[in-house]
């Protein structure tokens, strides 16, 4: 066996120089002649003693890589989770934000009514109060009494039989309107059960010809601030609905 096929037998095995080194010191060692066949049995021995190294760096490498491609793949899915999470927690804070301002709203416009309310009757009581003191001061307070407590819806008679185009409507004397108001001078009697309707609803159609501006605007306020919850569950629900399908 020729010096130049043990180099190729090394170099075919994948055995680096120091390697080379070994086999011709273990060469030496044996007084064993590099082309000399036994040659062929020290280049074996090393190799198989250098198997379990090569497949342990191959193992390592294709481990490293393993690793660095799970890595990847759990750092974009983290990623991608964090983000979907970061959504949807952005839109339920917007959500929840948008629920407490509405509430806020419902509770600020009925505190505001409800001051209003009061206000309102705060001044209805002070009037009434003055107009009370006034009447006992008057010298026919008993007659003023009685009338009132015979026509209890003056107000409305005015504003229905006062009207300028009504026949009870007098030309204006020294720049004051007059009208012939007609006054009962005794209390009415007992409504019967076949009149209280045409009443209720007479009394419901004053109140509403007589409120003011405001306390409508309030109501539609209100009330639409109470149904946009309703709206909102109503089309969460469907889109569900529609979803489900």
């Amino acid at each position: 066996m020729s010096v130049d096929r043990l180099a190729r037998m090394i170099s075919s095995r994948g055995l680096t120089e120091e390697n080379r080194r070994a086999v011709m010191d273990r060469l030496n060692e044996a007084s064993v002649d590099p082309g000399d066949p036994l040659a062929v049995m020290f280049v074996m021995e090393l190799a198989m003693a250098r198997m379990p190294e090569a497949m342990a760096r191959r193992m390592r490498a294709e481990l490293s890589d393993r690793n660095s491609q799970l890595v990847a793949s759990l750092r974009d899915t983290v990623r991608d989770t964090l983000g979907d999470a970061a959504a949807e927690a952005a839109r339920d804070l917007r959500h929840r934000a948008a629920r407490n301002l509405a509430a806020l709203a419902v509770v600020a416009s009925t505190v505001l009514v409800g001051l209003g309310i009061a206000w309102g009757a705060q001044l209805g009581l002070d009037r009434r109060s003055g107009f009370l003191e006034m009447l006992a001061a008057h010298p026919e307070a008993e007659t003023w009494a009685t009338l009132i407590a015979a026509n209890p819806s003056v107000e409305r008679t005015i504003a229905e039989d006062c009207a300028p185009d009504s026949t009870l409507f007098l030309p204006q004397t020294d720049s004051r309107p007059a009208c012939l108001v007609p006054l009962w001078i005794d209390k009415a009697p007992a409504p019967t059960p076949e009149a209280f309707p045409a009443r209720v609803m007479t009394e419901l159609r004053h109140r509403v010809t007589t409120a003011p501006g405001w306390l409508f605007l309030a109501i539609g306020v209100l009330g639409t601030l109470a149904v946009q919850p309703l709206i909102r569950w109503i089309r969460r629900n469907d889109t569900g609905h529609q979803t489900g399908r």
